[in-house]
């Protein structure tokens, strides 16, 4: 148990010390917006209005393992007044998208889109996937200078093996 806890709290740590991106977009651009070894979520405005835009966020499963019961969560200023192929949740410009029930499953090399509408353009920060595989519970998370992907590999009773990779995505030498 104290094993569980210092990893939680290790893993805790690591995610809240790093900063992340603003994720800026476009209009008619498409960009990658989070990206491990097994996921690639991109956003792209397909069109917009004076007053409005339609947006895509499309996820690509580039693992082994099929996604299973997939939620992306990001913070932005964004207001989204429709949406398809997926659920929508907001409180305080926190966004928690949900699959639709008929695409919660992601194969190999295959994608899922979402789209919406929205009433004003904005960026998009603190962008994860949270997702089942069929064995263990993945959360990535992304920014312009890591990566950090915490894996729970197994459970039981009270203690759970976890796996923490921690990507360096620039090229400049860091310290200890």
């Amino acid at each position: 148990m104290k094993k569980l806890i210092c990893y939680l709290m290790i893993c805790l740590l690591l995610i809240e010390s790093v900063s992340f991106d603003v994720i800026k977009v476009n209009a008619s651009e498409k960009k990658v917006i989070l990206e491990s070894d097994s996921y690639k979520i991109e956003y792209e405005i397909a069109s917009s209005w004076s007053d409005g835009f339609n947006a895509n966020l499309t996820i690509t499963n580039k693992g082994k393992e099929k996604i299973k019961d997939w939620s992306l969560q990001f913070e932005s200023d964004i207001q989204i007044t429709n949406m398809w192929n997926g659920t929508w949740k907001s409180q305080d410009k926190k966004y928690s998208i949900d699959n639709a029930g008929w695409n919660k499953s992601i194969d190999c090399n295959q994608s899922v889109t979402i789209g919406f509408s929205g009433t004003e353009m904005g960026e998009l920060s603190n962008v994860s996937l949270v997702c089942d595989t069929s064995t263990s519970k993945e959360y990535v998370y992304s920014t312009k200078n890591y990566d950090v992907n915490y894996k729970i590999e197994s459970s039981w009773e009270k203690e759970s093996q976890i796996q923490v990779k921690i990507k360096q995505t620039n090229q400049f030498i860091t310290g200890d």
